[in-house]
This record gives C-alpha cells, structure tokens and sequence, in this order.
C-alpha cells in the first residue's frame, strides 16, 4: 500500500490519480480539524474570579410592586351584573337576588367552616391587631361573647350560658345583642313547606270558598314552582326563652324582638309587644319605630293605616325622649301614604316637605316610591321634578337599599306614560354606563326609552341612540319593532322604516307575531320615491319570505302595497303575479291595487286590460269618480257602448253604497235611542228600595 503511494507522487497524475489525491486532502483536513478541537477541549479553562455571596433580605412586597405598573385601578370595584353587555349579567331583578343572596351565603359558609376549625386555619385573622404589633392580648370572656356576637355566630348563646354558670355578670347592652343576634336568625324556629306568606290576593276564605270553586276566574292558581320550606316564629324558640329569662329589659330588649318578628311577619306580635312597651314607658329607638311602621304596611288587619301612623310619630315626638326620624322613616311613611286612596299625593308632597325640613336627603327608594303614589293616581307630572333634583344630587347615585335599583326602571316607565322624550333622554344620561348597575332590568329600561322617542316623533335621535347602543349594549325585543315601524308610518318616515327593518335583519331578532311584518310593510307603504324603489322591494321581498316562515297568509294590506310599490318602479308583470295572490287565499282585491294597476295600463294605452280592470271594479262593488273615468277614456281607445256601460254600472254601485250607508246609519241610531230609553226606564236606588 505503501509503494502504492509512493509511485503515485513520483509518476505524471492520471484522471484517476486526481480524485485519490483530492479525496486525501479532505481527510487530512477533517483529521487536522477534529484534533484541534480535541486539544482545545483538553485545555483547562481560565478561572473566573469568584464573586462573594452576601445574603439580601427579599421584600415580600416586590411582586405586587414590579405588578403595581401594570394595573389600572379601578374607580368602584367590579359587581357581577353592572354592565347589561355582560353576559353573565343577570338578566331579571330574580336572578340577581338569587346571586345576592348566594354569595352571602357562601361567606357565611367560609367563616362557619373557619370558625369551626380553629386549628386548621389558624393564620386566618379577619381583623389583624395593627396597634399592638401582632401581639395577642388576653381578652375576658364577655369580650369573647362580644367577638362571636360580631360575627353573627350563633355559638355566642352557648358562650353566654357558661359565662352566667361561671358567675360573671353581663351588661345589658350585650345581652340586648346576642337577642337581637337570636331573634333575627330565628334560632329554633319551626319550618313548614310552602312559599310565601298568604295574603289578600291567593287567599281563599272560607265564606267565598264555593264561589271560587265556581268561578274559574276566582279559583286560586296552583303555583308551578315546588314549595320552598321557610321559618315561622315558635313561641318556644331561643329568642323567646332568652327574653323572658332576662332579669332587666329595656326599650332595646323589646326593639330586638320586635325586629325579629317583623322579619319572620308576625306581625300581630310585633304590635302587642310594642303596646306593652309603651306601657311600660320604655325608651326605644328610631329602627324600632321603622319596625312598627312595616307592621302598619303589612297587616291586612288595619283599616285606618294613617291614623295608626299618626299615632306611633306622636309617640316619636312625645315619648321620654324625642326621637329624630331617619331617611327609612321617609320611605315607610310614603309607603303607608299610598294605602291613603285619592289624598295619597296631597300626604306624599307633605311627607317630602317634612323630610327636606329635617335636614334628610332623599335616596332613590325615597323618589321611587313617591313617583309610585303619583302614577297610581294616573299622575306623571312629578317625574321631572325628580329627574331634575338627581340632576343637582348626583351623588345619590349609589346603592343604599336594594330597592334603588328599581328606580330607573319605573321613571323609564312612566317618561312613557307621560311621552315625554326630553325625560326619557335625561333618565338614560344619568343611568350612563358609570351607573348601570342601578339599572335592575336593562331589557325594561330600553324598551320604554326606544318607545317613548319613537312616540314623540324623535326618530332621527331614536337612530343615533339605535346605533350606540344596539346591539352591543342591549339586544331589542320584537314588539319595540313593531310601535317604531307603527310611528314611522303615523309620521310619514319610510327611510326610517327601512333603517329599522335592515337592523332587525342584522341583530338577528327572532319573532312569531306576523304584525311585525304587518307594521313594516306599513312603514314602506309612505314611500313615494321611485328612485328608492329597489330597497324597499328587496325589504319586502324579505318579509314575504318571513311570512313564509311563520306560515301566515297575507292581509289584503301586505298584497296591496307590494303592488303599490311595484307599480312605483315601473314592474306591472311582477305587480300583476302578486295581484294573483288575492285569488290564491280567497281575498277580495283592494280598490289601491286595482286602481294602481288600472292607471298603470291606461298610461301603457293597454285597451284589454283597463277594460278588465273596469270590470273587475265593478264587480266587485267600487265606485269611480267621473272625472278619474273621463281622465281614463281619454287615455285608452274604448267604444262608446262600453263607455255608456261602464258608467251605468258604476252609477248603479254609488247608489247601493249610499243606501247600504243610510241603513248602517239609521241602524246605529235606532240602537242609541234604545239605549238611552232603557236608562230612563231604569228604576233608581230609592225605588228598588
């Protein structure tokens, strides 16, 4: 191999020798290449100088900092339910007590839970001791009452009896709230199956039992929900058994009772124990006298609520000590206003005047409830009186009671009632998108908002605010259509039917009354613009094919403007193939279909057809005037035998109308005279007598 070699280098290269050689030089360059590397790789590597390691204490607030410039805060913390586009928004003032009463529920849970095993978390402190450092002081045992009280724990009666067996004496002051912590839980209460309590309007009485059994209209609905078990007051239950075991009582004692059996509506029990207070000149609070008042509200058994009204503010004002009334004081007493009848404004306007002079600011329960005593009466002018006053105090724009998310719904309502549209654009300024949560049921809010423009003839402004807020806000239902399409036909606004129609398409709104397509089809009857004629058939062509769908027959309205519109743009073939459609669901041709066709065809000079149409409107009992008959002879080549003929029979159609409308006439005369003679004949309450 060698010698192989060696005559290669010492003989002239051959084409053969020259790939060898070549194939040589790449291995002795990779060979060369590897050991290189290899020998790099051998070397030690250069020691890096070592860098002492110095402990650093880590803050435990470096991520929240590094965090803190990537947050943007908040101006109100969020709410499930604040903004209608939310999607798990609840949807109905139902469904957000539910999720209310949920969630407070849940906490309840956590902190039973936690309060039930110490050990396990025993790092959970609710309210950490700042002022001492963290260091645990040693509390007594009526400081332990007072903590488990606090949390409406109702382990604290337990507490409370071993700290009595102990012989540790109790202020009253605590034993007053570890009754009222009793009495509101209803500690020991009996439950029974059914739902609410009864009332005046599913109550049947045993004198009128038959005659609902009769009467199909009387008859009590049987309620399709199942029974929901509630608490009812127990004479024997723990609040009752503390109470009468306390030695000392006061005006407190009492008060605590009584907020308790008001919550659970024992009503009658409530007042009996207010009496005995008050027999006793015992010294009780303005919640109290709130109490006594929802009593007053409550008890069907009352007749004269106001008077017994009057009489528990006597007792405010001229008891051992006055008491101020508060702004819930206001709200019941507007409430007992409305059990009033006809004096219910009178006494309303009375109670405001009274809250302003006692330095209270109304809340939005305030307002709600006196625009209710105002719309019972069939009343809405107060309504911008209130709307002008939140303008002023927007600051009550908050959530105080869960009544005040009621508000904006019903002064929605009754902006309606009053169809006043500069009202209506006021209220949904104020419930902007910083306040929707004050709104309890957006679909309401907007319904009667797009209505009440829609009414007043805003419609320019009723597309704007369409715009901005369909449907990324709020999705309208069916029947919002349908009175938008009816006032752009009373306000001569085909263009804004059209905008609406192309909406509804849009938006997708799912509907199964045909008057929204009746309504429409209106709406596109006012246009008289041929050069817009292809939009509107292309609309109508659309509702043709939604009634299609629901499988309704047409109206002789719908046919009838389908010609008309058709005819506007010159399409007498396509007017002519819907005129069919009277003959297909038996409907008697229009006199504006036959005569929009007969002009049609008499401009055409089309002899046969406005012949036809000449007859068809005599048999069918029209009548033509003669100047319209003359301006069509003069148009069409028609002999004078069918001239003569035609005006005969037209002739002969006006005289049957007009005795046809003699008859009606003389008809509903005849029936008012009998009307009025069976009134004098009548007998009066003193001749029955």
């Amino acid at each position: 191999m060698g010698g192989a070699y060696n005559n290669l280098w010492a003989r002239p290269l051959a084409h053969g020798d020259m790939i060898v050689a070549s194939r040589l030089h790449l291995s002795k360059r990779y060979v060369c290449t590897t050991c290189a590397l290899l020998q790099r790789q051998t070397e030690p590597p250069e020691a890096e100088p070592q860098i002492p390691l110095v402990p650093k204490k880590r803050d435990p607030n470096a991520v929240l900092k590094a965090l803190a410039s990537t947050v943007t805060p908040l101006k109100q913390p969020f709410i499930l339910g604040r903004t209608p586009a939310d999607p798990l928004a609840p949807s109905s003032r139902k469904q957000l007590v539910e999720f209310i009463m949920a969630r407070e529920a849940g906490k309840m849970a956590a902190m039973d839970i936690i309060n039930s095993n110490p050990k396990v978390f025993d790092a959970y402190k609710p309210f950490p001791d700042l002022m001492t450092g963290g260091k645990s002081e040693t509390k007594t045992g009526q400081d332990k009452l007072k903590v488990l009280i606090k949390k409406n724990d109702v382990r604290a009666l337990d507490v409370y009896n071993s700290l009595k067996k102990g012989g540790e004496s109790i202020d009253l002051e605590t034993e007053n709230s570890l009754l009222a912590l009793l009495a509101y839980n209803g500690q020991g209460n009996t439950i029974i199956e059914g739902g609410d309590s009864p009332s005046e309007e599913n109550m049947v009485t045993v004198e009128n039992e038959g005659a609902a059994e009769s009467d199909p209209m009387r008859r009590k609905k049987k309620s399709t929900f199942p029974s929901v078990p509630r608490s009812v007051w127990s004479v024997d239950n723990s609040a009752t058994k503390f109470f009468n075991e306390m030695k000392q009582k006061d005006g407190g004692s009492y008060g605590a009772m009584i907020q308790g059996l008001v919550k659970f509506k024992d009503f009658g029990k409530a007042l009996s124990m207010y009496n005995e207070a008050r027999e006793k000149a015992l010294q009780m609070g303005v919640s109290t006298y709130n109490d006594v008042l929802q009593c007053i509200i409550s008890d069907w058994d009352i007749e004269d609520h106001w008077g017994k009204t009057e009489s528990v503010l006597s007792e405010m004002s001229n008891g051992p000590s006055p008491v101020q009334p508060n702004i819930t004081t206001c709200n019941l007493l507007l409430k007992v206003a409305s059990k009033t009848g006809g004096s219910s404004r009178s006494l309303s306007m009375e109670i405001m005047r009274e809250l302003f002079h006692l330095g209270l600011k109304p809340t939005l329960t305030t307002l709600l409830q006196l625009l209710k005593n105002f719309v019972a009466r069939n009343d809405c002018t107060v309504l911008p009186d209130i709307t002008e006053y939140i303008e002023n105090n927007q600051d009550i724009l908050d959530i105080q009671d869960p009544v005040d998310m009621q508000f904006f719904t019903a002064a929605m309502s009754a902006a309606r009632m009053l169809r006043d549209a500069d009202v209506a654009i006021r209220l949904k300024n104020l419930a902007n998108r910083d306040h929707w949560f004050l709104v309890d049921h957006p679909p309401f809010f907007f319904n009667n908002y797009f209505a009440t423009i829609a009414s007043c003839s805003r419609l320019s402004l009723l597309k704007d605010e369409f715009d901005a807020i369909v449907p990324s806000i709020y999705i309208p239902q069916s029947w919002l259509y349908t009175i938008i399409f009816k006032h752009c036909q009373m306000f001569n606004a085909p263009d804004v039917g059209l905008f609406f129609w192309k909406n509804l398409m849009k938006c997708k709104i799912r509907f199964n009354d045909p008057m929204v397509l009746v309504r429409a089809v209106g709406a596109f009857s006012m246009n008289t613009d041929p050069e817009q004629c292809s939009e509107y058939l292309e609309a109508i062509d659309q509702v043709w094919k939604k009634l299609m769908f629901l499988q309704e027959p047409p109206s002789q309205f719908m046919i009838t403007v389908t010609i008309k519109l058709h005819l506007l743009c010159g399409g007498i073939s396509e007017a002519w193939k819907h005129f069919e459609t009277f003959e297909k669901y038996k409907i008697t041709p229009s006199y504006l279909a036959l005569s929009g066709l007969l002009n049609a065809h008499a401009e055409a000079s089309d002899t046969p057809q406005t012949l036809k149409l000449l007859d068809m409107l005599i048999e069918y009992g029209y009548f033509l005037p003669p100047n319209v008959m003359q301006n069509i002879f003069a148009k069409v080549d028609i002999s004078i035998e069918n001239k003569s003929r035609i005006m005969r029979s037209f002739k002969q159609n006006a005289s049957q109308m007009k005795q046809e409308y003699q008859s009606n006439t003389e008809l509903e005369a005849h029936d008012d005279t009998k009307g009025e003679d069976n009134k004098k004949s009548e007998p009066t309450t003193n001749e029955i007598v």
